[in-house]
């Protein structure tokens, strides 16, 4: 026979688990995306990285222009790629009063809250009533 300390105790055990689960989500995303950190541009290995850095830097300089010359011969600028990832970025790099470390503390926090949403998703897929 349960108690009816039962739901309460079941309920410090979830939180506890909770916990300690969000801080190993945290700590092993922090591993692998941990090398964003290091001095200087961040990582590459050829990908897009150059012209998302770009354009992010384009916000973080002048502001929203819809039109920018610099990019080809003239470009609608943020009219064909999601423009919040960008925002985001120009917005942290005020924020910490540096461009380069701005944008890696956005990417950083997109990778952590990436690892966070699996992880919730997969909890709400998978719990099993005890």
């Amino acid at each position: 026979m349960l108690s009816a300390r039962a739901p309460a105790e079941r309920r410090w055990i979830g939180l506890l688990l909770g916990v300690l689960h969000s801080l190993t989500v945290f700590f092993v995303s922090s591993m692998i995306v941990g090398r964003l950190l290091e001095l200087g541009y961040p990582p590459s290995a050829g990908g897009d990285t150059f012209g998302h850095l770009f354009k992010a830097w384009k916000l973080y300089s002048e502001g929203y222009r819809p039109w920018i010359k610099d990019w080809y011969c003239g470009y609608p600028f943020l009219r064909f790629y999601p423009p919040l990832a960008y925002f985001l970025a120009a917005y942290v790099a005020k924020l910490a009063g540096d461009f380069i470390l701005g944008y890696k503390l956005a990417l950083f926090a997109s990778y952590i809250l990436a690892g966070f949403s699996m992880y919730y998703v997969a909890l709400r897929i998978c719990r099993s009533e005890l």
